[in-house]
């Protein structure tokens, strides 16, 4: 399967330059490749959720010993301190787990990527190469956690005092002895209010913006030769640089698509509740083990589903990017 967009004013000393993709072709074109590859990519989604589901099945037992430890203090510290070492040996296995989920969400966008420039690679090929570079998927990651997380905590912090400062400095709001706040002037406390929605209103426009700037590590690193974690970053910057706001309008026709599910898994979530409240008393230990297995069947399921089509959106979008900037010469390494 592949596409391409007519040309717009073509220079007989240059490629053929590429039309930017539509919003609602970007997004059609990822569903005609998942649905022309479904029983392929769903094999590897079924393969990653278990890399997934491996680690906190692990902690459901240790979680669940806690739980029954809760009324015993003497036991309950010793508990903690087993659930501390446990813990730690847990996040290790987790990170573990993430990486091979992360290489074999990946292998779908490579696969999606070469049905799109009518090169169809064999899968185990595929999801050889990029488990190779799981550790890779894994950095970007963490370095985006990282820098997002990062500047949003100094962003806040830094916000947060000047609204103190403001409200203190105004004397619109005051605070007791016990650090009750109490509103002296209403109209300038409303207005301390507004600024606090505005901040979070830029907050979330920022996070978005830059969800579109990054959209795109594991990509590059999956299709591109010799990308690791931090270049990976500063490839996906490159690529979606003046796209960002067309990325996000993709990613939300996208999740506007995937909604009903995500409404059926709470429906389906909510009558299963409520099923096993009739036989479990709500606060039993049986109940919560119940239930927590029971959601993350049902979530881990639509994720399963819902995960190729994601990576075939991601695909797609940087198939577009690339041909637009680095024309049609786009080849596949490591075959």
């Amino acid at each position: 399967m592949s596409f391409s967009s007519p040309p717009n004013d073509p220079s007989p000393n240059s490629p053929t330059p590429i039309r930017p993709l539509s919003v609602g072709n970007v997004v059609s074109a990822a569903f005609r490749l998942y649905r022309a590859n479904f029983q392929q990519y769903l094999g590897i989604a079924w393969q990653a959720t278990l890399w997934v589901i491996v680690p906190l099945l692990l902690l459901l037992v240790p979680a669940v010993y806690i739980f029954s430890l809760a009324n015993n203090r003497a036991s309950a510290a010793q508990g903690l301190g087993l659930f501390s070492i446990v813990v730690t040996v847990w996040v290790a296995t987790y990170i573990y787990c993430l990486s091979y989920y992360l290489a074999h969400a990946a292998a779908i966008t490579r696969l999606a990527y070469s049905e799109l420039l009518g090169q169809p690679e064999d899968p185990k090929a595929v999801q050889r190469i990029t488990q190779s570079r799981r550790w890779s998927f894994w950095g970007s990651t963490f370095l985006l956690g990282l820098l997002i997380g990062g500047i949003s905590i100094v962003s806040a912090i830094v916000f947060f005092i000047a609204i103190g400062v403001v409200a203190g400095s105004s004397g619109a709001i005051r605070f007791t002895a016990s650090g009750r706040p109490i509103v002296d002037d209403p109209a300038v406390a409303l207005a301390v209010g507004g600024l606090f929605l505005l901040g979070l209103l830029l907050w979330l426009t920022w996070l978005t913006w830059m969800s579109a700037r990054f959209f795109l590590p594991e990509v590059t690193i999956a299709v591109e030769d010799n990308v690791g974690a931090a270049a990976s970053l500063s490839r996906s910057w490159n690529l979606t640089k003046r796209n960002a706001w067309r990325i996000v309008g993709v990613l939300l026709v996208a999740f506007l698509v995937t909604l009903p599910i995500q409404i059926l898994l709470q429906i389906i979530s909510e009558v299963a509740n409520k099923l096993i409240a009739v036989s479990f008393p709500v606060n039993s230990p049986s109940y919560a083990v119940i239930t927590f297995i029971a959601s993350m069947i049902l979530s881990f399921g639509i994720s399963m589903v819902i995960l190729p089509y994601w990576q075939a959106i991601k695909a797609v979008v940087y198939y577009d990017l690339r041909s637009r900037r680095e024309g049609l010469g786009l080849n596949l390494r490591d075959r």
